[in-house]
């Protein structure tokens, strides 16, 4: 990498294990101070957050005063939104007098408000809640404070995913991708990932990097989740990722199921998930997979959204 140093550096944060070693490779590399933008949806796992301020502390060297990393005790059950939601803007407010160069913003809504204002239930298709609370979000966020000519954006897209960030030349049915780099260039942008060049480190690598720097995994990650996005609850998210929830989360699975009820109340039957037995598609309904035995295809269907991304030709 070749940048000046007069550039500004912007790395998207997610409060995930990609974006932190992302931001980590791209300043060991170069020694440039990196900025960190988090769009928070307000449903974050209660680990997440304490991964996120631990870890960009570190990368700014900054050493965290005494009650500046939550416990998970802390905070109010993740399913009672209304005082999740105020104790996660009052934890950003607090955070951002000792962590200045972390731009930690929010729409005010979560993924579920997302659905309910835009009458479309997310799913793995398509995304509205990441579009609007994270993609727009930080778009807007870029535009608003910094200038595509002096500004260069990080982000943690592996080289096991390349083709989110380089795109991808048609298959099939299936049509080219841009990738990220590309759409993002076209608006003047410049982006980077870390993780896509070479040396390619292995996840393994990247787990004993964070153990290094003084940090340990987010908490969903140690549980088997795939990823560490909404508490685990992803619109994205395959069955297995969702039977994994109902084990260990079981009141965040039933807030869900619930939610997801009321908006089939007034959509119809939508859903997350899909139904594939007995060949076509049709909607799954969490209140349906609770109940029901998984086959091992099944089972193994994690999932997961990259928020920041999308798919986008």
């Amino acid at each position: 990498m070749g940048e000046m140093s007069s550039l500004r550096v912007i790395a998207k944060v997610s409060g995930g294990t990609g974006s932190w070693s992302g931001a980590d490779a791209y300043q060991r590399r170069t020694g440039q101070r990196i900025e960190a933008l988090f769009t928070d949806v307000l449903m974050e796992d209660q680990d997440a957050y304490r991964f996120l301020i631990a870890g960009v502390a570190t990368l700014h060297g900054v050493t965290l005063p005494k009650g500046a990393l939550p416990e998970i005790a802390d905070f109010p059950a993740w399913e009672d939104r209304g005082a999740y939601k105020a104790f996660v803007l009052d934890l950003a407010d607090r955070t951002r007098r000792v962590l200045p160069g972390l731009h930690w913003i929010s729409d005010g809504r979560d993924p579920w408000d997302v659905f309910e204002a835009e009458r479309f239930l997310g799913n793995s298709s398509a995304d509205p809640c990441s579009k609007i609370l994270k993609r727009h979000l930080s778009d807007r966020w870029l535009k608003q404070h910094c200038d595509p000519a002096d500004t260069l954006v990080v982000v943690g897209i592996d080289h096991e995913e390349i083709e989110r960030f380089e795109g991808a030349p048609a298959r099939g049915t299936k049509p080219a991708t841009k990738g990220l780099r590309r759409r993002m260039a076209e608006a003047g942008w410049t982006f980077v990932a870390p993780l896509c060049e070479p040396p390619y480190s292995s996840w393994l690598g990247r787990r004993n990097r964070i153990f290094m720097a003084g940090l340990w995994l987010p908490r969903l990650n140690a549980l088997g989740f795939s990823h560490n996005n909404c508490g685990g609850a992803c619109c994205k998210a395959g069955q297995g990722m969702w039977k994994l929830m109902l084990q260990v989360f079981p009141e965040r699975y039933a807030y869900a199921e619930q939610r997801e009820a009321k908006i089939r109340s007034v959509l119809g039957d939508v859903s997350m998930l899909t139904d594939r037995r007995g060949g076509g598609k049709k909607p799954l309904t969490l209140e349906t997979l609770r109940t029901r035995d998984l086959t091992r295809a099944e089972a193994s269907e994690m999932g997961g959204c990259g928020c920041f991304f999308g798919d986008a030709a």
